[in-house]
C-alpha cells in the first residue's frame, strides 16, 4: 500500500508542475522540478518500485515532460540515439 501511495504522490507532483507552471516564478518552478527529481532519484535503488511505477506511469514520459518544462535543469537527451 505504501509504495502505491508513493507512486501516486510522485505522479501528481509532476502533474501539479505541468498544470501550474505558468503561475510560478522561475525560482518556484526550479524548486518544484528539483523536488520531483529528488523524489525520483531517491527511488532509483528500489528496483521493484521503479519497475511498477514505470509500468503504470512511464518514467520516460515523466522525465520527458520535465525536460520540456525546464530544459535548463535537464539538458541531457533522455534517449541514446
Amino acid at each position: 500500500m505504501g509504495l502505491c501511495l508513493y507512486c501516486v504522490l510522485i505522479y501528481f507532483s509532476k502533474i501539479i508542475i505541468i498544470l501550474i507552471r505558468d503561475r510560478m516564478s522561475n525560482e518556484e518552478l526550479k524548486e518544484e522540478v528539483d523536488e520531483y527529481l529528488n523524489s525520483v532519484t531517491d527511488c532509483l535503488t528500489e528496483h521493484t518500485f521503479m519497475q511498477d511505477y514505470h509500468n503504470v506511469y512511464g518514467i520516460d514520459v515523466d522525465l520527458d515532460s520535465i525536460a520540456q518544462i525546464s530544459p535548463d535543469m535537464y539538458p541531457l537527451p533522455l534517449s541514446a540515439t
